[in-house]
């Protein structure tokens, strides 16, 4: 996999200082290969791990690349530059109404690309849009790469701050509707592709959607044993195509449910993969993750917790990614990259598999209906900041009425995927939360070994969809995975799980089970004991707690643009916020959740220092 930057710039000269300046550059990390593809006025260039998954072609004024590995629907086919043109051009597929014909989306993990000086230009990323894709693209041209960095450099890309993208990200805790913090730099958005010819202005062309859940569902009135068949069929014909016979994959093992069920299916196939759990030996999560490894009798090996190197991975952060994905996963994010190198060159994860199989957040409370106001309230804007809070924080002269603009174009956006309030409800989870919160991680993971990620399959993901069971489940949100553990494999389902709490109870007890709760529940009270006097064994809590040592030493580092955070903001509300360093944060419930806030206004200072 690959970070790469696409130019297309018919000023020879122009585009080949611009070529000279990026190229030492490119690597985000050491270890990688750089490599390029030169043909005519288009120029790529991008740095990746050495068996990443790659192919070029440059031929009769054509160039086609794929970075990752696209997958073409319902087959096992992969999809190389050789025969791109075959399914992009000769192939062109009836859409809906919206647009009468569009390039095929491929499955997998990806960006596949194909320029020529009749065609153009067109770009397109996995169903997702995990694989980011940015562009600035006017009538004469066009600059697409994975990451908003590089665009700098380039004399024609004037890059002025974009308050809307910033108060987006407030709200959410991720970039909305493809704005980004510069004004003429976009995101590309789930679902669709980049088109563009020169002499014209790009296009975002529609490709896929999730499918709204009608009432003649052939799958409406499925009992839990059919439904549970079916997302067995699916899981197993996904890997069936997604995993390679000549390949050795290994596995990221959480302590959870996502990872378990994958750990399940593969030692289904025979396949014995190397796990790798990120923590400390002492955390939950560890335990519960060596417990399947031992049982599965897989090889097993650990990332510790670095927050000595949190500092650097905020900085890589900050650098490469540009606040786009929030705050909360600026400190230990690109600490992955290390460990996977040490596994084989590509590795299954689970990322954003729980709401394929789970759906979305339950509605908790009886009478309560899936809605954009409790999406909102409820799974969204706590990650952020409330739009009266910002009204007070943000300065009128820079932000203006932005606040209520967003949030307009966020309840349009949301309003725009369907006439089924659920299937509107999921497509909002799937597009921008799961996107940006959960699978932001991929193509950081991807510097250091190939992801491959199942509910990147458009078999899989349009036909959990459709079912219905999940919504008929609103309060009790993991049942038709646990089940899935619990009938499937029984055995994984006897060891503890980790549940991101201090509750690790199977979901299955051997007898005497009156025993065996009590021992569960006697461990949950020495977990909390140990959580009151400063030591918290869940993973996730200690590694977001803003008053451990990696935390304060990039607050440290972030305060150095304080004053100038007085341009944008309320110099009191936002002290309010984010007060300066020696005070420490306080959080009523979950810290995790609550601080996530703070730690994008801690991000954006880090930002600006480097980029205002």
């Amino acid at each position: 996999m690959t970070n790469f930057f696409v130019l297309i710039d018919r000023v020879a000269e122009r585009r080949e200082k611009f070529i000279r300046t990026i190229t030492p550059l490119i690597p985000p990390v050491s270890g990688l290969v750089t490599d390029a593809c030169s043909h005519g006025d288009f120029h790529a260039v991008w740095a990746a791990h050495s068996q990443s998954p790659i192919s070029c072609r440059a031929v009769d004024g054509s160039v086609a690349i794929v970075w990752g590995e696209a997958i073409a629907p319902g087959e096992t086919t992969r999809i190389t530059a050789q025969n791109l043109d075959n399914y992009w051009h000769k192939n062109l597929q009836e859409s809906s109404s919206k647009n009468p014909q569009f390039p095929a989306i491929f499955d997998g993990f990806h960006v596949a690309l194909n320029y020529n000086q009749t065609s153009g230009l067109t770009v397109s990323t996995d169903l997702l849009g995990l694989f980011p894709v940015y562009y600035y693209l006017d009538q004469d041209i066009a600059l697409v790469a994975s990451s908003p960095e590089l665009f700098r450099h380039h004399p024609c890309c004037q890059l002025d701050f974009n308050p809307k993208g910033l108060v987006g990200i407030l709200l959410t805790n991720g970039s909305f509707n493809g704005h980004t913090l510069w004004q003429k730099i976009r995101r590309l958005k789930s679902g669709y592709c980049l088109q563009w010819r020169s002499g014209n202005y790009p296009q975002e062309i529609y490709q896929y959607q999730l499918p709204t859940v009608a009432e003649d569902s052939p799958y409406q009135d499925i009992s839990l044993n059919d439904h549970l068949d079916i997302l067995d069929q699916l899981l197993t014909k996904t890997l069936d195509r997604h995993l390679q016979p000549d390949r050795v994959y290994n596995l990221m093992l959480s302590g959870g449910l996502d990872s378990r069920v994958l750990a399940g299916f593969l030692d289904r196939r025979g396949l014995n993969p190397k796990t790798l759990t990120l923590g400390d030996r002492q955390d939950i999560e560890m335990h519960c993750a060596l417990s399947v490894a031992k049982y599965l009798g897989l090889d097993h090996d650990t990332a510790p917790t670095k927050l000595s190197e949190f500092l650097n991975y905020a900085q890589l952060y900050n650098r490469w990614e540009h606040v786009i994905n929030g705050g909360s996963a600026i400190a230990f994010g690109w600490g992955i990259v290390e460990p996977l190198r040490k596994l084989a060159p590509n590795f299954l994860t689970g990322l954003c598999l729980e709401v394929a199989s789970c759906g979305p957040l339950p509605v908790t409370q009886p009478g309560e209906e899936y809605s954009f106001d409790l999406l909102f309230q409820r799974r969204v804007n706590p990650w952020g900041f409330a739009p009266e809070v910002l009204q007070k924080l943000l300065k009128k002269e820079v932000f203006g009425d932005l606040v209520a603009e967003v949030m307009a174009e966020i309840s349009q956006v949301y309003q725009s995927y369907s006439d089924s309030e659920y299937t509107r409800y999921l497509s909002f989870e799937f597009y921008h939360r799961e996107r940006f919160h959960v699978g932001s991680r991929a193509w950081i993971f991807n510097f250091g070994a190939t992801p491959v990620i199942p509910i990147l399959d458009q078999e899989l993901l349009t036909t959990t969809t459709l079912l219905p069971m999940r919504g008929k489940f609103r309060y009790n949100y993991r049942l038709v995975q646990q089940q899935l553990v619990m009938t499937r494999f029984p055995e994984l389902a006897k060891l503890p799980l980790d549940r991101n709490d201090f509750n690790i109870q199977p979901l299955l007890l051997d007898k005497p089970r009156r025993v065996r709760t009590k021992f569960y529940e006697l461990q949950k009270e020495w977990y909390k004991l140990q959580q009151s006097i400063g030591y918290d064994r869940r993973y996730y809590y200690h590694i977001l707690n803003t008053s451990n040592s990696g935390w304060q030493a990039i607050r440290r580092e972030a305060e150095k643009g304080r004053s100038s955070m007085a341009d944008f903001f309320s110099p009191e509300i936002f002290n309010e916020l984010l007060p300066p360093m020696g005070t420490q944060l306080k959080f009523n419930r979950d810290a995790g959740i609550e601080s996530s806030g703070a730690k994008i206004l801690i991000a954006f200072m880090l930002w600006a220092n480097s980029n205002l």
